[in-house]
């Protein structure tokens, strides 16, 4: 019997904003069993070293298979599993593809994912979540990673992050406008600090009595215009006993705002399940 997927969820964001990073946490907390993740990153159209003699970006928007993208979200969304390709990023280049089989969520996983809204055939995004990272925290982790994970050199590190700028700016930057949730990361009293903002459009959609058990917004000047913080007020288990873990978070006294941002999201998406919002194409 087919599974059909109940709720996408995009993360998308520059290289090096904690994509995989909050793709990995949510999925702690979420039932790893009824959770697909589409990682975008095989989809680029040239290895490593192509795009090094091309002068090519991942972060352009035409170096990346967007066809074969939305043909395999949409086969997820039939029931039908798909051949994913892999990025091996120590070597530069798709290496071996991965079967993936639609579950009840699909986290797609990016530099361009919100853009999908425009491009699936079938069923768009539930909840789009764009990552937006202090350009300095950002280029430290992406430095990090890439010198410790991905065999760069450090000059070539450096390199990568100053040429990909104008690329990140105009391709990936932009989405924000069309989220729907911000994870905001920034520098506060010598730590880094994470919110969670909701869209006001995306309030709107669904924001209920129920939502006001779960959740409440704060209103504030300084923040991105039609955008509030968002809070837990209490902990939702899934009333289908489907998408939390036996281990999800029992409350929400945590002092950590890394924490508590995660926290957020899995909340928003129990909500979001059990409410029904979904499948709305």
């Amino acid at each position: 019997m087919n599974i059909f997927i109940v709720i996408i969820i995009s993360i998308a964001g520059p290289s090096g904003s904690g994509k995989t990073f909050i793709n990995n946490r949510m999925k702690q907390f979420l039932n790893n069993s009824e959770v697909s993740h589409f990682d975008l990153d095989g989809y680029h159209l040239h290895s490593r070293s192509e795009r090094t003699l091309l002068n090519l970006f991942p972060e352009d928007i035409k170096e990346n298979d967007f066809d074969e993208i939305a043909e395999h979200v949409d086969k997820l969304v039939q029931g039908k599993s798909i051949s994913m390709p892999i990025y091996n990023h120590v070597l530069g280049k798709r290496d071996r593809y991965k079967e993936l089989f639609p579950k009840k969520i699909l986290i797609i996983e990016g530099l361009h994912s919100i853009f999908l809204n425009k491009l699936l055939k079938r069923k768009k995004i539930d909840i789009s979540i764009f990552l937006d990272t202090d350009k300095d925290i950002q280029r430290a982790w992406k430095t990090k990673r890439d010198v410790a994970e991905r065999g760069y050199s450090f000059d070539r590190a450096i390199f990568e992050i100053t040429n990909r700028y104008t690329f990140e700016k105009e391709f990936v930057d932009c989405q924000i406008e069309y989220a729907d949730l911000i994870v905001q990361t920034k520098r506060s009293s010598n730590e880094n600090v994470r919110e969670v903002l909701i869209s006001n459009t995306f309030l709107s959609k669904v924001k209920n009595t129920s939502f006001d058990k779960y959740f409440y917004v704060i209103p504030e000047k300084d923040l991105k215009k039609d955008f509030f913080l968002l809070r837990n007020r209490k902990i939702i288990m899934d009333k289908h006993n489907l998408l939390c873990s036996k281990t999800a978070i029992h409350d929400n006294t945590t002092n950590s705002s890394f924490q508590t941002s995660i926290i957020t999201l899995v909340n928003l998406t129990v909500f979001f399940y059990n409410n029904h919002y979904y499948g709305h194409e």
